[in-house]
């Protein structure tokens, strides 16, 4: 004797699980998209720099130590500068104002580098898709020279800790 084993409504049992599964995966793809912030409107500049040697597409920009945006693309262009295009999300774009400029801040013992936004003194913002010089630029020294721009005072912890060592230094020194 064999006994099959059936079960009466296998058909609809696997029909929900299967429309569970898909509307599982929709939630959290749609969960995932907006902790990425994949919703979120995104406003593109660009900035000229000399070399790409410590810059990457996806870094963030950072601005006062929050990231407002990120690398989008890096490009050699003709006349031999490096051409990087990146974003600022909406929610930060009134920091975006005439007179910004951008930094690629490398660490001097190779410990990574950062793209820094600083904010312009003027209250209008900037268009979509307009330049914003590089610190190290003509265009930045000058802004900077003429207080358009606020450039916040940073601790080097690096200097900081070599500036300690070279007074115990020589307060020894003193000593013997």
């Amino acid at each position: 004797i064999t006994m099959k084993f059936k079960i009466k409504f296998a058909d609809q049992i696997v029909g929900a699980l299967s429309i569970f599964a898909i509307a599982a995966l929709v939630f959290i793809t749609f969960f995932i998209a907006s902790t990425q912030k994949w919703f979120v409107k995104k406003h593109n500049f660009f900035t000229t720099i000399s070399s790409a040697n410590s810059v990457n597409e996806g870094m963030a920009l950072q601005y006062k130590g929050f990231a407002i945006g990120k690398v989008k693309k890096i490009a050699l262009s003709d006349d031999d500068n490096v051409t990087v295009h990146f974003y600022v999300l909406d929610e930060y774009i009134d920091r975006v104002t005439q007179g910004s400029i951008v930094e690629l801040s490398v660490s001097p013992i190779g410990l990574g580098s950062s793209f820094i936004f600083y904010q312009g003194t003027s209250s209008s913002i900037n268009v979509d898709n307009s330049y914003i010089p590089e610190k190290s630029s003509n265009k930045a020294k000058e802004l900077i020279k003429e207080g358009k721009v606020l450039i916040a005072e940073q601790n080097d912890t690096l200097n900081t800790i070599i500036g300690s060592a070279t007074g115990l230094v020589n307060h020894i020194d003193e000593l013997i």
